[in-house]
């Protein structure tokens, strides 16, 4: 159909396309492979296991100021929100068993430090 003169074409539709779905999905898996090798880099625990260790001690104090805090402070606010969530579905008891689950398989709460540090890494970062 021919358009009309004075008139602008229509915008390409917006929304996910399979192959952008594929793409992201490929970069979450590449990104996250390399969280079951231990000490792949040192820090990568250690800014996570404070979060977890502020939680469970129920205090907001940072236990080393080797690192800039805003981190912590995020992942201590996601993991108290995923600590919550647990408790209402009685998955944990207390802090300290929530701990315990990140002892015990620290994997969905090293994804979400990962997944969180890439967009705020990004965005300091220059073009």
């Amino acid at each position: 159909m021919d358009r009309v003169e004075g008139t602008r074409p229509r915008p390409a539709r917006r929304g996910w396309s399979p192959q952008l779905v594929a793409i992201a999905a490929l970069a979450l898996v590449l990104r996250a492979y390399p969280l079951h090798v231990f000490y792949i880099h040192p820090d990568q625990e250690w800014i996570p296991t404070m979060a977890m260790q502020s939680l469970a001690a129920g205090d907001w104090r940072p236990e080393l100021l080797l690192y800039p805090s805003g981190l912590m402070y995020t992942l201590r606010v996601g993991y108290t929100a995923a600590y919550a969530v647990c408790r209402l579905l009685g998955r944990v008891e207390d802090r300290v068993e929530f701990l315990a689950s990140y002892i015990e398989r620290p994997f969905p709460f090293l994804l979400f430090a990962r997944v969180w540090s890439r967009p705020t890494t990004d965005a300091g970062s220059d073009p």
